[in-house]
């Protein structure tokens, strides 16, 4: 890139610089960002500053240092935004509201203040894509086996099923061996981002369709620290004019665990996550307008603490939770329909 391409783009930097409290050009400004730094870069402080520091000292022209400064200044503002360091939410009473904080806190620090912490970009957004198109072909490969053999003859530990309780019709499944895996994966992640010591218990995962609603609830004692990671959704059939940049929000309820009291919502983009204290804070849906909406929930549990159950109480991760459901059913060399047991 050429002194004449640099200040260019460090001037559209500097355009958008007034406009950077408003969300709907936080996008555009990332962007400009990007522009500067490189395709490939990531969107922090070090990174981003540290590579304009040094831009502003080796060069002489006024013009260019200027804007340098400029875009340091807007730099700072995003890697703000884009950690979660603004805005914040704080309780009143009965309502949960936002406010804007001029300190810095860490998600550890504000988990533990509030219960709950949202965390953007766990994992890169075509890994969840991935992800997402794996529980959408899991959910036709069950209704081909549902069509196939009829319900009740094949193992849902195995295949999932339409059958959980909290979102009847739609597809679940216990501890599918790649969700286990992002589990154990994440498990130092989340020790960093909560400030505890953690085990992982077991993955849930879910693809809710449209009008599916999450009851208000609390999770048992595997639950203690959850977390509810966003993988894709189909959102083509909401009307973008009336509902602009609509989004499924998860709700939760304050720090104290009280019930009944007014919800925050928090919204979340493939890749994002929350982390919350599931066994203590509310958390729920309305009903679901589009389409559909995949969601796995990683759980863990404090080291050594009163719930120390490792892996759920499995011999390993990726085990259903009733390991004897594995034995086999049907061991005849020349299987019918009504003997396939998958």
């Amino acid at each position: 890139m050429n002194r004449v391409d640099i200040i260019a783009d460090l001037k559209k930097l500097k355009e958008k610089k007034s406009f950077i409290s408003k969300p709907e050009f936080r996008k555009i400004a990332i962007d400009h960002i990007k522009q500067v730094i490189g395709p490939e870069r990531i969107y922090s402080d070090r990174s981003i500053c540290s590579l304009l520091a040094s831009a502003y000292l080796m060069v002489d022209d006024t013009e260019v240092k200027e804007l340098l400064l400029e875009s340091i200044w807007m730099a700072l503002r995003m890697n703000t935004a884009i950690h979660r360091e603004k805005p914040w939410f704080k309780e009143k009473g009965n309502k949960m509201t936002i406010e804007d904080e001029k300190s810095s806190i860490s998600p550890a620090k504000f988990f533990k203040e509030n219960s709950w912490a949202k965390i953007e970009n766990v994992i890169n957004p075509e890994v969840a894509k991935l992800l997402y198109h794996h529980i959408q072909l899991s959910a036709v490969r069950l209704t081909h086996l549902d069509n196939y053999l009829g319900f009740g003859n094949y193992n849902t530990d195995l295949w999932g099923s339409f059958t959980d309780k909290q979102a009847p019709g739609d597809f679940s499944r216990y501890g599918d061996p790649i969700f286990d895996a992002l589990l154990n994966i994440l498990t130092k992640n989340m020790e960093n981002l909560t400030g505890l010591e953690l085990i992982p218990t077991y993955s849930y995962h879910r693809l809710y369709t449209r009008g599916t609603e999450l009851t208000r609830h609390k999770d048992r004692p595997s639950c203690e620290i959850s977390t509810t990671l966003c993988l894709g959704y189909d959102n083509s059939n909401i009307d973008d004019k009336k509902y602009p940049n609509w989004s499924w929000p998860m709700f939760v309820g304050p720090s104290t665990g009280e019930m009944g009291t007014e919800g925050l919502p928090i919204k979340l983009n493939p890749g994002d996550m929350i982390i919350y204290k599931g066994c203590e804070i509310e958390h729920w849906r309305e009903p679901l307008m589009s389409n559909n909406h995949a969601q796995v929930f990683l759980h863990y549990n404090e080291k050594n603490g009163k719930n120390n159950i490792l892996y759920d109480g499995r011999t390993t991760l990726g085990l259903p939770k009733d390991e004897t459901t594995l034995k086999s059913q049907g061991n005849e060399s020349t299987p019918n329909k009504n003997q396939i047991v998958y």
